[in-house]
């Protein structure tokens, strides 16, 4: 059985209290509402930093649990079934598949599957002529819905709108038809990470000792 780290000890709180405590008495009248200010701040600093600590070490279990080098935090926009937009999206990458946990839900895909992978931002889109993205196409990426997603499309050209989306084209293992994932990222440099990642791990997938075959 794995053991606790020592911020998740009772005791460990309990002698932080008290240290605390003593260690304000020293700095503060005890008369002076300053003291209490202090104990509560750090008392809501340490419960932060342990809440942080904690995240970290589930997302890195989990990382284990995928094999998986690469993690983000994503908003779910579009393709995920069951999961609404905006909702809140881990995604775990590996040398074969990617996979998604959102709305409790786990979604596994392939990288032999993905056939395209690219990180736009909202700006470049909204600076995209409207037939193209009424089109859904730009630069042979389908990009699904990203048209409505954007939204505010008069006035293109003049929005500086931020939003960073990974668009990810996969073939899809019931239709046989390529389908369209959708993520906010929020950082477009973050976007642009993942997709090169993932077009790197898409070819070394379906190359054969080095070789692709056309």
């Amino acid at each position: 059985m794995r053991n606790k780290p020592i911020y998740e000890r009772w005791w460990f709180w309990l002698i932080f209290v008290f240290a605390t405590g003593f260690v304000g008495s020293r700095i503060f009248d005890s008369n002076d509402d300053g003291y209490l200010v202090f104990l509560l701040t750090v008392i809501g600093g340490g419960v932060l930093i342990a809440l942080v600590a904690k995240a970290k070490r589930k997302r890195k279990e989990k990382m284990e649990q995928y094999g998986a080098a690469e993690s983000y935090i994503a908003f779910h926009m579009h393709g995920i079934p069951h999961a609404s937009q905006n909702a809140l999206a881990n995604i775990f990458i590996n040398d074969e598949k990617m996979v998604v946990e959102c709305k409790g839900i786990t979604f596994e895909l392939k990288l032999e599957r993905v056939t395209a992978a690219e990180g736009v931002s909202r700006t470049d889109l909204l600076k995209q002529d409207k037939s193209v993205i009424a089109r859904g196409v730009v630069g042979g990426l389908l990009l699904g819905p990203i048209g409505a997603i954007v939204g505010g499309m008069s006035g293109v050209g003049t929005k500086d709108k931020k939003g960073a989306f990974l668009v990810i084209n996969y073939r899809s293992s019931a239709t046989d038809q390529i389908e369209v994932i959708i993520f906010d990222m929020k950082n477009i440099l973050t976007a642009r990470k993942i997709a090169k990642s993932l077009t790197r791990k898409i070819v070394e997938t379906k190359s054969n000792n080095g070789v692709i075959e056309l």
